[in-house]
């Protein structure tokens, strides 16, 4: 998987200091949706060709939902029906505050090899790996507090929220 060319953003701060949102230049953003079009594209490839690991004998991945912070690097890919993490998909090498749960789960993966450093020095998920729930997976991914019900994006660019409304 490779990396979503250099951003310039701008971010939208609250009277703390917060990044709060962030604006991108309407090229960089297109870059940004052809990227996750390209990857939905080739998750909707693997999805024909993977079974969940939930023990469900052949149920097939029939989402695949995008994570994608290109601030920190992150761009990560998961299956619904159990959230799973695919392989190959990237995480924040920096961590800000997040629920002591989650932090403690990104060491342990690190320390497990479930994820790794890859030739570039980029942590990425050495193998699919099922999370406990949406959020659980936005927070490793992003090494903070992320809510999992807007932070992952179906084909469509839904949130998982919306997609689950939509069913």
């Amino acid at each position: 998987m490779e990396a979503v060319p250099e951003l310039n953003p701008r971010y939208i701060v609250n009277k703390t200091g917060k990044r709060i949102s962030v604006v991108l230049r309407l090229k960089d953003y297109q870059r940004l949706i052809d990227k996750i079009q390209s990857l939905e594209k080739e998750s909707q490839d693997h999805s024909s060709r993977c079974h969940c690991m939930s023990g469900l004998e052949n149920t097939i991945l029939d989402t695949i939902f995008t994570f994608v912070m290109p601030v920190k690097g992150a761009h990560a890919r998961a299956a619904w029906h159990p959230f799973t993490v695919l392989k190959g998909s990237s995480i924040a090498e920096e961590e800000t505050t997040m629920y002591e749960p989650y932090r403690k789960l990104r060491h342990t993966l690190i320390e497990n090899g479930v994820i790794e450093k890859d030739a570039k020095g980029v942590l990425r998920f050495a193998r699919d790996y099922m999370c406990g729930s949406p959020s659980e997976a936005a927070c490793v991914i992003a090494g903070g507090s992320k809510d999992g019900q807007v932070s992952w994006l179906d084909g469509q660019f839904r949130t998982l929220k919306e997609h689950r409304l939509s069913q």
